[in-house]
């Protein structure tokens, strides 16, 4: 989306990466400089504007464009979903997107999928989404995934993973939707240890 200049505004709004409120943020404009070109990850842009009670201004006008989706992105909150191009009618060919799950205090990630259809091959060379346990493809690779068969959920070993999805120019399917959290480990690693407590405790017993 992009935003023509309207004389001088004084305006503040926020959009975000998805159809709610609650989708990760893209960004938070005011005043009279022109923001950049703002790319949705999907096929839903949610935008907010909020004015106050003193003065007005002239506003601003906005154009946007539904045949070039944006493809991938840095997703910094806890929690969120993120989703192949068009989805949920069939993603685009030729197509690369990578997405990088960032966050803090060493927490690992999580990925689960509520749906998945890709292109099938036995080893997935054609229509494919790897993901890896890093900041880039660089890192040890989690998974290679393509066909119809949900994965099981993927988990990193520290505070990043990155996502790749890959297409080619003949077959094509539905995509995929993914939601992924951060924090899962902790939970796991407290009952881990109570347990390890508990069997010790009755093996000392």
């Amino acid at each position: 989306m992009t935003r023509k200049e309207s004389g001088k505004v004084f305006l503040l709004y926020c959009s975000r990466d998805g159809g709610y409120e609650t989708s990760p943020p893209l960004g938070k404009y005011c005043g009279t400089d022109l923001p950049p070109v703002i790319v949705s990850h999907g096929n839903k842009l949610w935008i907010k504007f909020v004015s106050d009670i003193f003065g007005t201004r002239k506003g601003f006008s906005a154009e946007w464009d539904g045949t070039s989706a944006g493809c991938g992105g840095t997703l910094t909150t806890a929690s969120g979903i993120f989703m192949s191009p068009n989805y949920p009618m069939p993603y685009y060919h030729n197509s690369e997107c990578y997405w990088l799950l960032r966050g803090s205090r060493g927490t690992p990630f999580e990925i689960q999928f509520e749906q998945f259809h890709l292109e099938y091959h036995t080893k997935c060379n054609f229509d494919y989404l790897a993901a890896y346990d890093g900041n880039s493809s660089n890192a040890k690779q989690l998974g290679k995934f393509c066909g119809d068969q949900i994965p099981e959920p993927i988990r990193s070993s520290g505070d990043s993973m990155y996502v790749k999805l890959r297409t080619d120019g003949s077959l094509r399917g539905g995509g995929f939707l993914a939601k992924y959290k951060q924090g899962f480990a902790q939970e796991e690693l407290k009952f881990r240890e109570v347990l390890e407590k508990t069997t010790y405790s009755q093996g000392g017993g």
